[in-house]
Formats: C-alpha cells, sequence, structure tokens
C-alpha cells in the first residue's frame, strides 16, 4: 500500500483571470449645459425677417432652444476584456458604441406685417407645433475599475466600478444653428461642429451571477456624463455635455 505522502496530488480547478464579456442595453440620456451661454449659439428666430412680397413681412418666433430640451432614450453596447488583478480588483477596457439623445417639443409661429400701404391684406399668423430630436453617436474606449464588495458567494458576486471613456464622434443630427431651432441636420464624423474626440465618466455598480463554470450572467447599471463639452468652441454652440444612465446587461466567459 503507498504511504499517504507518497500519493500524487489532487487536481485543482485552473485558476481564471481573463474574461471576455459582450453587453447591451437601453439608455435614459439627457444633457447637461454650461451656465454660460454663448450669444452665437443655436440662434432662435425671434427677430427673424424676410419679405414675403412688397406689402409684407414675415417675423418667426420660436420656442426652439437648448434649455427646453427633455430626456430621450438611447442605447448602449460593449464588448470587454477583464484581467482579475487579485480577489477583489479588476480592470478592464474594450470597445463600445453608445448614443445618446434629447427631444423637444417646439412652438413656431409666423406673423406677417404689412409694409407699405394701410389697405394692405395682411397675411394670418400661423402657429405648428414640431418635434425635435437631437442624437449623438460616438465610439468608445472604456477603462473600467472594478472593486468586489463582500466575501462573495458561491454563484453571486457583486461590486462597485468606475472609470473613463475616449468617445470618438460618429455622427447625429442636431436642431443647433437652425433658424427656428427644431429644424434637423444630419452630420457625420468629419466637417461637424462637434469635436472629433470627447472624454467621459463613468461610475456604476457590477452583479455577476455564474450559470456554469466559465459562464456569467452580467448586469451593470452605468452613470456616465461627458467631461469635455462635445460642441467645439469654434462652433458657437451652447457646450452641451452629453449625460446617460445606461443599464448594459450580458454575458462574461472567462479565459483558462
Amino acid at each position: 500500500m503507498a504511504r499517504a505522502d507518497t500519493l500524487p496530488p489532487l487536481p485543482t480547478a485552473p485558476v481564471r483571470r481573463w474574461a471576455v464579456q459582450a453587453l447591451a442595453g437601453p439608455a435614459l440620456t439627457s444633457r447637461t449645459l454650461a451656465s454660460r451661454q454663448l450669444a452665437s449659439a443655436a440662434p432662435s428666430a425671434a427677430s427673424s425677417a424676410s419679405p414675403t412680397s412688397n406689402l409684407n413681412t414675415r417675423d418667426i418666433k420660436s420656442t426652439g432652444v437648448p434649455e427646453n430640451e427633455q430626456a430621450a432614450a438611447g442605447f448602449g453596447a460593449e464588448v470587454q476584456l477583464r484581467r482579475q488583478l487579485n480577489g477583489r480588483w479588476s480592470l478592464g477596457t474594450g470597445l463600445g458604441y453608445h448614443a445618446f439623445a434629447t427631444n423637444q417639443t417646439v412652438n413656431v409661429r409666423v406673423v406677417y406685417r404689412g409694409t407699405s400701404s394701410a389697405n394692405a391684406s395682411f397675411k394670418p399668423d400661423s402657429v405648428s407645433m414640431l418635434a425635435a430630436r437631437n442624437t449623438y453617436h460616438f465610439l468608445t474606449l472604456p477603462l473600467r475599475l472594478s472593486y468586489q464588495l463582500g466575501a462573495g458567494h458561491r454563484r453571486l458576486r457583486y461590486g462597485l466600478q468606475a472609470g473613463a471613456d475616449v468617445a470618438l464622434y460618429l455622427g447625429g443630427r442636431s436642431t443647433e444653428g437652425s433658424s427656428t431651432g427644431a429644424t434637423s441636420r444630419g452630420w457625420g464624423a468629419s466637417g461637424s461642429p462637434y469635436r472629433p474626440l470627447s472624454l467621459a465618466l463613468s461610475l456604476g455598480a457590477e452583479v455577476r451571477y455564474r450559470l456554469a463554470p466559465g459562464w456569467e450572467l452580467l448586469a451593470q447599471p452605468t452613470l456616465t456624463h461627458f467631461a469635455t463639452s462635445v460642441a467645439r468652441p469654434s462652433s458657437g454652440f451652447v457646450p452641451r455635455y452629453p449625460l446617460a444612465a445606461t443599464a448594459l446587461v450580458g454575458v462574461a466567459w472567462w479565459l483558462r
């Protein structure tokens, strides 16, 4: 009979330190505006006048201003590579796509006035209500530092995470710069009044549930706020900082 001290050691489970994660989910997006308003930002047409005939001039009055924008639905998706640093700390990076948006209901009133004759027939005022939507699309390079809270259950783990994103502007639509604040214009990655690169900060939570060896169900509710204005200073637009609360859910696969 073999002695106990000569028996081969029992096999141990391999330590998994690298994980590939895929997440996506809806977002509630908004923006904050700088307290200092730029004079040339999105000129409203309150004083916009253009002759329509030799008897009438047209004044357009609009409520389309950035301050009236409301939160709107957005979207986020990320593919992450995660490295477990020790029992509680981990570091991750990857590639993401995020869409930010705001909505606004704009009232536009067109007022006609006679200019040359007391007997001129005035055109009636026209009033319209328009729905305006601004969208901003970004390709992001996230960097996340995570910390596990508690002792950790065999299947369930949870913690906090914080980090920063480098955001590359891909394009979108905006009403900024239009005469009424209601007409949107599409922009591409180049030639737009928005910065090609911006920096955003993020803070959130993380919940992991072990489904099978090497596989986890993952949730990352995340709050993101841009630290730099997405509008170029030379554009004259009101400096704006996109904000989003995103419910990212997905799966993680731990590599050997």
